[in-house]
């Protein structure tokens, strides 16, 4: 009986090992300026979840490893912070279009000297 504890309980293990490593897909996509339409280069693309970055290309081309249910964060200087929670059917739109819009900066003064 107790082998058959033990047995059990390896076999589950390696059971749902397994079944993570499937989850995790390379995320691919394209950043694109919300006004203008044209790719983003430079932008951060950062897995939240799993504390891992990357960069995009200056055609705005961008290539992530994700799992479902992880968060991915795009920011660049200048612009609002787009989050996305990485969904089954998000990753089956892959490669995708992120799409980020400036900030609306307000100045209350402006002093000259």
């Amino acid at each position: 009986m107790k082998y058959f504890v033990v047995f059990l309980f390896l076999f589950y293990s390696f059971n749902c090992f397994s079944q993570n490593d499937t989850l995790v897909k390379n995320i691919k996509g394209t950043v694109i300026h919300n006004d203008t339409k044209l790719p983003m280069g430079n932008v951060h693309v950062v897995n939240a979840s799993r504390v891992k970055g990357t960069v995009t290309s200056p055609s705005g081309i961008f290539e992530i490893s994700a799992k479902v249910n992880d968060t991915l964060l795009f920011t660049y200087i200048g612009f609002e912070t787009v989050k996305v929670k990485v969904t089954n059917d998000w990753i089956k739109q892959n490669p995708t279009k992120i799409y980020l819009t400036e900030k609306a900066y307000v100045l209350d003064e402006v002093i000259v000297r």
